[in-house]
C-alpha cells in the first residue's frame, strides 16, 4: 500500500494511477509544469501551482467528481509534510507507469 492522506471530509485518499490520471496530467499541463519545477525547485509560485494541479489529479483519479477548487478545499493544510509525501510517492509511481512498454497496445492484429 502506498502513502495516503485523510481529506477534510474524513475520507482516506489512496492515490491511484489509471488512464484518467494520464489524461489529467496532459490536460492540465502538469507534466510540463513538473519539468519547469525541477529546474526551479525554490520558486514558491511554481511549487503551489504544481501542488494544486497534483491535488486535483489525485482526487479525480480516485473517482471523485470535483473541480479544482473543490479538490483544493478537501486537502487539509495542517500537515503539508504528509501531503508532499503523498505527492512524491504518486509522482514516483507515475514515472514507473510511464516507463512501462506499451507496444502491445499499439500493435495491429494480423488478419
Amino acid at each position: 500500500m502506498g502513502k495516503s492522506i485523510r481529506l477534510a471530509d474524513g475520507t482516506l485518499l489512496e492515490p491511484k494511477i489509471n488512464f484518467l490520471t494520464i489524461k489529467l496530467f496532459q490536460e492540465t499541463g502538469l507534466d510540463q509544469l513538473q519539468k519547469r519545477f525541477e529546474k526551479k525547485p525554490n520558486d514558491q509560485g511554481l511549487q503551489m501551482e504544481c501542488a494544486s494541479k497534483f491535488i486535483y489529479a489525485l482526487i479525480r483519479s480516485s473517482g471523485r467528481r470535483v473541480d479544482e477548487e473543490d479538490a483544493l478545499s478537501l486537502v487539509p493544510i495542517d500537515d503539508m509534510d504528509a501531503l508532499y509525501e503523498v505527492i512524491n510517492d504518486f509522482a514516483e509511481k507515475l514515472e514507473k507507469f510511464k516507463k512501462k512498454p506499451v507496444g502491445h497496445m499499439t500493435k495491429k492484429k494480423k488478419q
